[in-house]
């Protein structure tokens, strides 16, 4: 829960509607499940994702998930 965790809210991003992308019902496994490419798009600023040294980064791409890049073009 990286809003509070970060010390930017009150919430957690579940009670923001936001789905987890870690844990056993995070969006992370139901995507490395998937065929094809599979890349999160939109994520706080403040998300540690966005850090490709960080850990939790580091595990999404051994899934075979991505974290897209701040001015990614991607083709459809």
């Amino acid at each position: 829960d990286e809003p509070l965790s970060s010390g930017f809210g009150s919430r957690t991003a579940t009670a923001m509607g936001h789905l987890p992308i870690d844990g056993p019902d995070g969006t992370a496994r139901r995507l490395a499940a998937l065929e094809g490419r599979t890349l999160y798009t939109h994520l706080n600023n403040t998300n540690p994702l966005n850090d490709p040294a960080a850990p939790h980064h580091t595990e999404l791409r051994k899934l075979g998930v991505e974290v897209a890049a701040d001015g990614m073009v991607i083709d459809l």
